[in-house]
């Protein structure tokens, strides 16, 4: 079985008629052939079935069984029947499916390197009354996907890996409500777009991403909402800086514009908090802890103190001297940042301070309601007091 780090992550959303969506549970969501105690799960094969030929490459590898094979179906073995036919190399795992009301049924899986894009070509044929919303993170691969299916087709575009299309996958089975927010976000954004909207194979993943993110956000809470349009604007201007572009430039296209996002990029750029690639992996990992406890907060689960530890072990444990130094002497003059330079060990430790005291701006930050007139963003002085 391929490792976590090796799987595709899949959600899927299905939506439409509550006699069709009980007719694709009870033919699709089945015990496995190669999994019979098992629990129920999609199966690729209910979709595509293998062919006797195939199967029997899996016991029998000789040179006559796989020639057998290849002359009725035109592969030798399993694997290269199964990615051409399944888009993976193996069956769906680690799933977990639920009925939300009549009319949505939301799951999640994981499949070997890819998503299995040619079978649910299949899925969307033989359910032409089922509409449904796909995506999916491909780590091996270092892309995502998003996809829709729609009067019996399947389309869907590409893009590198996302932070948020994880999160959207992950929302699956997170605490609270946010789990069933989005999969009305998905439907609403992907599956039924309002008039004017890009859909379908002409929406890039960006388009749709920003579609499904207005979607969701009508749907929780002010707080969580702010959270994750300030955690979008902060990985475009990474992906932006990381493409060559100018601080500067960006700073005065920012000032020309008056909007939330344009805030948002003077508060990043500000301090030269985006500076560097370990600044910007900071940053990443500091939004994500803004995300969870807004989540946890919206589902009355309080607050645990996760920077720290997030930044130690998502950032600095892959990061070596020599990008530490860099950061240090580039960093030493930032407001409020006071760095011990005797070794690694006490610049790392400046790093995780730096960190939290980011940590308390930002809250700081998407709390104060006059941020929008372009005030209110504290110093980390301000923030840590």
């Amino acid at each position: 079985m391929p490792t976590r780090a090796t799987c595709a992550s899949t959600r899927l959303v299905l939506t439409g008629p509550r006699l069709e969506l009980e007719r694709f549970r009870r033919e699709c969501i089945r015990i496995q052939r190669d999994d019979p105690t098992g629990l129920p799960s999609l199966d690729l094969e209910a979709l595509v079935p293998v062919p006797l030929e195939i199967l029997a490459t899996i016991q029998d590898d000789s040179d006559e069984a796989q020639q057998a094979a290849l002359a009725a179906t035109g592969y030798e073995d399993w694997h290269d029947w199964s990615v051409a036919h399944w888009g993976t190399e193996e069956n769906a795992h680690a799933f977990s499916g639920r009925l939300i009301g009549d009319t949505i049924f939301d799951c999640v899986f994981e499949t070997s390197w890819s998503a299995p894009e040619p079978a649910l070509e299949v899925l969307a044929a033989r359910y032409p009354a089922l509409s449904g919303a796909v995506l999916a993170s491909e780590l091996l691969l270092g892309e995502c996907l998003l996809g829709e299916i729609r009067n019996g087709a399947f389309t869907s575009a590409r893009a590198a890996c996302d932070r948020q299309v994880d999160m959207l996958i992950n929302a699956f089975d997170q605490a609270g409500q946010i789990g069933e927010l989005s999969a009305h976000a998905l439907i609403e954004a992907i599956v039924a777009p309002t008039a004017g909207q890009a859909a379908g194979a002409s929406a890039s993943v960006p388009t749709r991403l920003s579609q499904i993110l207005a979607a969701l956000t009508r749907r929780t809470s002010r707080r969580l909402a702010r959270t994750l349009m300030f955690e979008r604007h902060a990985l475009d201007l990474a992906a932006e800086l990381a493409a060559g572009a100018n601080a500067r430039d960006l700073r005065e296209r920012a000032l020309t514009q008056a909007d939330q996002a344009a805030g948002d990029i003077m508060c990043l750029l500000t301090d030269d908090r985006m500076r560097t690639q370990l600044d910007r992996k900071i940053v990443a990992m500091v939004t994500i802890c803004l995300y969870t406890e807004a989540m946890w907060a919206e589902a009355d689960l309080g607050v645990l103190p996760l920077c720290r530890s997030f930044v130690e072990h998502a950032v600095l444990a892959f990061r070596d001297e020599e990008e530490l130094w860099t950061w240090a002497a580039l960093a030493m003059y930032r407001p409020g940042l006071i760095l011990d330079l005797s070794d690694a060990d006490t610049v790392k430790q400046a790093i995780l301070d730096y960190a939290e005291r980011l940590h308390a701006q930002l809250t700081a930050y998407l709390s104060d309601d006059r941020r929008e007139q372009g005030v209110g963003m504290p110093t980390l002085d301000q923030a840590a007091a």
